[in-house]
């Protein structure tokens, strides 16, 4: 027998333990390797220039209003050294010949004495050699004519001539436009008959017009003025001196006093065509088919009119059409406003229809994506690409759900810090506090300034973290499933004027996403656009223009699509 302290005992013991202390111990499981990481992010580059000052058009509106009464004959005679002409017709037509052809330019004559002649009907072009043909004829009338001098009838109808072109202008075409009266006299209002044609209700009328430029929104408006002091006796000149400076000042023009024997030129006056120079307002970058929303599933848009897939599903709209009932109306603006009576799968609810002979509300005039009806319906101006002047395109605004009508980058209606600019900019949801998934969600952007050439800046940027979506195809085929749209556009102002509604211009490639099969197209993860890929969103002058960004043209695919 072995004892208690033998050690052969003691190893027999120990081991019993060690059996025990297993039989004690629970197996596990090794944890499955988590899934790889999906691979659907791109990033894209490229380089783009603001405009050149040159091929913008910036409307100068140029409007003589002429002194022809009696006095008139005796201050500025007709010459017969120069076609009979009298000296105010000459300086006239030399504005119209040394302007002939300059994009933009157009001119006014008005002539009055005791009444009050349109030479002109409003303003007429000065391009082609017809137009200058009609001016110089227009301006060839300005010869004196028995009456007196009848000023405020004369301003009255200046006002209405600025009045009436302002009103058949579009709103950014307004905002460029700059006018400038020229007020030729002899003498002193007459008769004065108050409280009429008085130097009170003369300046008022100056002052009205004046005011057209804040009103309406105009890059400039002056009255100026000019006396033909001529042969009029010293002690004649001083009421017509003060009266025409007093126009000036308040016109905020200058005032000219052309003395006997001084040649009449008006070219001096500073009404000339100009050349601005483009600041960079805004940049941003959009997949139109993915919501700012964190899962595949549920940020999908597949026909990238603002509601997700799942959204589409939930409602019943169609995931592949933008206007599932076909009324014209979005699926997404009718889904929003239900509480208005609208909805997306009722046909019946919109007053999109196309009347005979007139396609003016399914038209897009300003190639925002938005019809002309829709826009008409919430607000934003058929053609403008963004109505409210915040940098931000009226379609962007819409499909994120925040106001195309009033500037509100600064607001924040969810509350999260994060202001709409940025939200809008970085592609994250600027209606839901998504702080703790911005990481995941924002685009990531180097926008850098790297050359200034002939006054255009050129930009280079880089940028990350643009997430592709296994989009639904439209037709059901696997070559059109997977494809994304990115779309990038930049506004640019003139650098004397930020408010101006901008200049926009636009680019599009397409990315592809299939997860399934876990592919991605371009398998680089890069999109590059050049300088040449950025076009205008619309042209109502000249439709056909190759510059005009169309999507089913211009929306590239970089190149070798992902076999199938």
């Amino acid at each position: 027998m072995y004892g208690e302290g033998d050690p052969l005992m003691r190893g027999f013991a120990l081991l019993a333990l060690g059996f025990m202390a297993c039989t004690n111990v629970p197996l596990e499981r090794l944890p499955k390797p988590p899934p790889p990481p999906v691979d659907n992010l791109i990033s894209i580059k490229g380089r783009f220039c603001t405009e050149k000052p040159e091929t913008v058009e910036f409307p100068v509106k140029i409007l003589f209003v002429v002194d022809v009464s009696d006095s008139m004959s005796v201050t500025d005679p007709p010459d017969p050294a120069d076609n009979n002409l009298t000296a105010r017709s000459r300086a006239v037509i030399d504005v119209i010949n040394t302007l002939a052809g300059v994009p933009g330019v157009e001119i006014g004559i008005i002539a009055f004495d005791s009444n009050v002649n349109p030479l002109t009907r409003g303003f007429q072009p000065n391009l082609t050699a017809a137009d200058v043909a009609s001016l110089v004829g227009s301006a060839q009338n300005l010869n004196s004519n028995q009456g007196q001098t009848n000023y405020q009838d004369a301003l009255n109808l200046a006002f209405q001539t600025i009045v009436t072109d302002v009103q058949a202008a579009d709103d950014l075409t307004r905002g460029r436009s700059k006018y400038s009266v020229i007020f030729v006299s002899d003498g002193r209002p007459e008769p004065v008959d108050p409280p009429d044609n008085t130097n009170e209700s003369i300046l008022k009328v100056v002052e009205s017009i004046r005011k057209l430029e804040r009103e309406r929104r105009l890059v400039e408006l002056r009255v100026h003025t000019v006396f033909l002091s001529g042969r009029t006796p010293p002690q004649f000149q001083q009421v017509p001196v003060d009266l025409l400076r007093d126009m000036a000042k308040t016109g905020a023009g200058t005032f000219r006093n052309i003395g006997n024997g001084e040649k009449i030129n008006f070219l001096d006056i500073g009404f000339n065509s100009f050349r601005r120079v483009f600041n960079l307002k805004s940049f941003l970058v959009e997949n139109r088919n993915a919501r700012p929303i964190v899962g595949l599933d549920k940020s999908t848009d597949s026909d990238g009119d603002g509601l997700s897939d799942v959204e589409e599903r939930l409602i019943g709209t169609s995931e592949t059409s933008t206007d599932t009932d076909g009324d014209g109306f979005n699926d997404q603006l009718e889904n929003g406003l239900r509480n208005a009576g609208f909805d997306p799968l009722d046909s019946s609810d919109a007053d999109c229809k196309v009347a005979p002979n007139d396609t003016y509300n399914r038209r897009d005039d300003d190639g925002d994506g938005l019809l002309n009806c829709e826009e008409r319906f919430q607000g934003t101006n058929p053609r403008l690409y963004d109505t409210d002047a915040d940098g931000i395109p009226d379609p962007i605004e819409t499909r994120a759900r925040v106001s195309a009508v009033s500037d509100d980058r600064l607001s924040d209606p969810d509350r999260d810090t994060v202001t709409n600019a940025f939200e809008l900019r970085d592609h994250t949801d600027p209606t839901f506090d998504d702080r703790k998934s911005f990481g995941k969600l924002r685009y990531v952007y180097d926008l850098r300034e790297v050359e200034i050439r002939d006054s255009q800046s050129c930009f280079e940027f880089t940028i990350d973290n643009i997430a592709l979506v296994s989009s639904v195809s439209p037709d059901g085929s696997a070559a059109e499933k997977g494809w994304n749209s990115i779309t990038v556009v930049f506004g640019q102002t003139p650098a004397d004027d930020p408010e101006d509604f901008g200049e926009f211009r636009i680019a599009c490639g397409k990315a592809r996403f299939l997860e399934e099969e876990e592919l991605k197209f371009p398998a680089s993860g890069i999109i590059e656009f050049k300088e040449e890929d950025f076009k205008k969103p619309s042209n109502l002058k000249n439709p056909s223009d190759p510059d005009i960004f169309r999507a089913s043209r211009d929306c590239f695919v970089p190149a070798n699509p992902l076999a199938q």
